[in-house]
C-alpha cells in the first residue's frame, strides 16, 4: 500500500504539542504583572495568578534548562516485511507508536487484553496508514498462562518478529493477579520478561530484531529499589514507589538481556525507553477520584506532550541506524543518555543482574531461560 509522508502530521502534531509552551508563556506573563499590581488586585485573584506564574515558570524551566519539550524522530523508513509485536499497542503510546510503524509499511500485532479495544484501534491504525496488515492479539498480561497461550498462537502462525516493544504498564491501586503476583509487579515486567523469553526460546525474533522495554523516569525517583527477597512487595506497598520499582526493573532485565544476548553472539538488541511525561490514561491511575482529575485535568494538559510525542522515542529506538549495534542503553528525547538514580551504576552490578533474572525465571516456572 502507498504510505504518505510524515511531514504533514509531524507539522500539525508539532503545532500542538507547541501550544503549551506558547500558552505558559503567556500565563507566566500574567503572574508577573498580577505579582507586580498586587496591591490594587483581590488576594484571591492574586493567588490565582500566582498559581498560574508557577505553572508556566514550571514548563519554562524545562523548555530552557532541562532539555525541552520531546523531540520528533521525524525520518521516515521502508519497514515493509517486518513484524512488530506490540504490548498495549490499542491506545496511547503504544498506539500511536504502531500507527507509524503501519504507515512505514510494517506488519503490525497488538496485544491487549480487550477484543473490543483492539478492533477498533485496528481499524484506526489502517485508516491512518493505509496499511490493511494491522491485526490484534488477546493478551492478558495478568496472566502467565495468557502469555504461554499468546506465543503459542504465534508459533503456530509461524511469526518472526523484527521489533518486540514491551509497551503495556500500570500505576494501578494493590491487586493481586490469578497467578498470584502483585498486578503492577506481573504487568510491568513479570509478563514481559516471559513473553521475551519465550519468543527468545523458540527463535520467533529476527537475527537483527530489537526489544524495546517502556520505563520511566520514575526509575530513579521516590526511592525506587530493587530488593531481590521482596520483589513483589509483599512486606511493604506504596502504590508510585512500586511502580517506580517496576520502571527499574525494566532498566535491570533490559541490561542483563543484552549481556546474555551478546554472550552467545546474538546481533539482536535490547534497549530500554523513557518516553516522556505523556497526556494519557495514566492520570486515571495515578488520580482515580474522577473530581479531582477533572479539576486537574488543564494543569495535567500543560504540563504534558501529546501521546504521539510520547512514541518518538521508541521510533528512535526501533529504526534509527545508529543503535543497530548498540544494545543495553537507555533511551530519552530520541537520546542514548544515562539513567537517573541508583541504575546509573546498574550496568556494574552483574551480580544483582544475574540474581534478579534468576528470581524473575523462578516466579514464571522457567528455568531453561536465555
Amino acid at each position: 500500500p502507498r504510505r504518505r509522508s510524515a511531514s504533514h502530521s509531524f507539522a500539525r502534531e508539532r503545532r500542538r504539542a507547541s501550544f503549551p509552551m506558547k500558552f505558559n508563556l503567556f500565563l507566566s506573563a500574567c503572574g508577573a504583572a498580577s505579582y507586580y499590581f498586587r496591591e490594587q488586585i483581590s488576594h484571591s485573584t492574586w493567588i490565582t495568578a500566582g498559581c498560574f506564574f508557577l505553572v508556566g515558570a514550571n514548563v519554562l524551566v524545562n523548555e530552557f534548562f532541562l532539555g525541552g519539550s520531546r523531540k520528533y524522530y521525524g525520518k521516515t523508513h521502508d519497514c515493509t516485511g517486518d513484524v512488530v509485536l506490540i504490548t498495549g499497542g490499542n491506545k496511547g503510546i503504544g498506539f500511536e507508536t504502531a500507527k507509524e510503524l503501519a504507515k512505514f509499511g510494517a506488519q503490525i500485532i497488538i496485544a491487549c487484553r480487550s477484543e473490543r479495544r483492539a478492533s477498533t484501534a485496528v481499524r484506526s491504525i489502517r485508516s491512518y496508514s493505509k496499511n490493511d496488515n494491522v491485526s490484534y492479539e488477546i493478551l492478558d498480561l495478568e496472566s502467565l498462562k495468557s502469555v504461554h497461550d499468546l506465543v503459542d498462537r504465534l508459533t503456530k502462525k509461524k511469526i518472526q518478529i523484527r521489533y518486540l516493544i514491551n509497551n503495556a504498564g500500570v500505576a494501578i491501586e494493590k491487586s493481586t493477579t490469578i497467578d498470584g503476583f502483585n498486578s503492577q509487579f506481573q504487568i510491568n515486567h513479570l509478563s514481559h520478561f516471559l513473553l521475551t523469553n519465550l519468543l527468545l526460546k523458540r527463535n520467533m525474533i529476527t537475527d537483527n530484531g530489537r526489544i524495546i522495554s517502556l520505563s520511566s523516569l520514575a526509575h530513579g525517583v521516590g526511592g525506587a529499589d530493587i530488593h531481590l527477597d521482596d520483589l513483589n512487595s509483599t512486606r511493604s506497598w506504596k502504590r508510585l514507589k512500586m511502580y517506580g520499582n517496576t520502571k527499574l526493573m525494566n532498566i535491570v532485565f533490559t541490561n542483563e538481556l543484552s549481556r546474555k544476548l551478546l554472550r552467545i553472539g546474538s546481533k539482536i538488541t535490547a534497549n530500554s525507553v523513557h518516553p516522556g511525561a505523556i497526556d494519557t490514561d495514566f492520570s486515571e491511575h495515578v488520580v482515580p477520584n474522577p473530581w479531582i482529575r477533572w479539576l486537574t485535568r488543564p494543569i495535567a494538559i500543560l504540563l504534558t506532550d501529546p501521546p504521539v510525542l510520547g512514541a518518538q522515542s521508541t521510533l528512535f529506538a526501533a529504526l534509527s541506524p545508529d543503535l543497530e549495534t548498540k544494545s543495553g542503553v537507555y533511551i530519552d528525547n530520541c537520546k542514548v543518555k544515562r539513567p537517573v538514580g541508583k541504575a546509573q551504576n546498574i550496568p556494574k552490578h552483574y551480580k544483582l543482574m544475574e540474581d534478579f533474572w534468576e528470581v524473575s525465571a523462578k516466579f514464571v516456572g522457567q528455568s531453561n531461560v536465555i
